[in-house]
C-alpha cells in the first residue's frame, strides 16, 4: 500500500515509456503540449501554476521556452522543471514568435496550446480546447473556434487570437469556414 516508484524516458515520437517498480514498461502518450515563451517575466510562475493545477486528467506537458532570461531568473525556471510535466527549452533568437516556434517544434503532444507568460488559465481550459477540436475545429483561439479545410498539418494547434483571425479571414475569402463561439 505504498506509492509506486517509476522512471520515465521520452521518445522523439512524443510517447513516454514508464517503468514501474517491477520493471514493467508502459507506453504513455502526451496528449497536450502547452508552450509558454518567457524572458525574465515573473508572472510566468502564476501561468505555469495555473496550468499544473487546471485539473486536466490526461497526459500533458508544459514547455517553457526561455528566450534569453537572466541567469538568476533561469535558475528559478529550472526549479519548476523538477516537476516531470515541465520542460525548459532555449531559443536564442529574440522574440515570442521564435520562442513559440521552438516550443512547437519540441512538443510531444498531439495538440499544441500556446499561453503567454502573463496569462493564467481557467480550470477547464484544456478540456474546452480539446472539445472544440473534437467538434471539428482546426484552430481554437480564446472563445472563437474556426473550421478550415487545410488538413495537412500533423497536429492541430491552439493559436493566438491574431493568428485565428488571419486563418478565419483567409478561409472566409475562400468560402470555406465555419466559425463558432464556445
Amino acid at each position: 500500500k505504498g506509492s509506486m516508484i517509476s522512471a520515465t524516458s521520452a521518445t522523439s515520437s512524443g510517447s513516454c515509456s514508464t517503468a514501474n517498480l517491477r520493471g514493467e514498461w508502459q507506453e504513455l502518450r502526451v496528449r497536450v503540449s502547452i508552450v509558454i515563451p518567457v524572458k525574465d517575466d515573473p508572472p510566468v510562475f502564476r501561468a505555469i501554476g495555473s496550468v499544473l493545477q487546471c485539473g486536466f486528467a490526461g497526459e500533458f506537458e508544459v514547455i517553457v521556452v526561455d528566450n534569453g532570461s537572466s541567469p538568476a531568473f533561469r535558475r528559478s525556471l529550472e526549479k519548476l522543471a523538477e516537476d516531470p510535466r515541465v520542460r525548459i527549452l532555449d531559443e536564442p533568437v529574440s522574440g515570442p514568435g521564435a520562442a513559440r516556434n521552438r516550443g512547437a517544434a519540441g512538443a510531444r503532444g498531439d495538440f499544441v496550446f500556446f499561453l503567454d507568460a502573463d496569462c493564467t488559465v481557467v480550470p477547464d481550459w484544456v478540456e474546452s480546447g480539446l472539445r472544440a477540436f473534437d467538434d471539428g475545429a482546426d484552430a481554437v483561439a480564446g472563445r472563437a473556434v474556426a473550421r478550415v479545410s487545410d488538413r495537412s498539418s500533423r497536429r492541430k494547434q491552439a493559436v493566438s487570437h491574431q493568428v485565428a483571425a488571419a486563418i478565419t479571414a483567409r478561409a472566409e475569402a475562400a468560402g470555406d469556414v465555419r466559425v463558432r463561439v464556445t
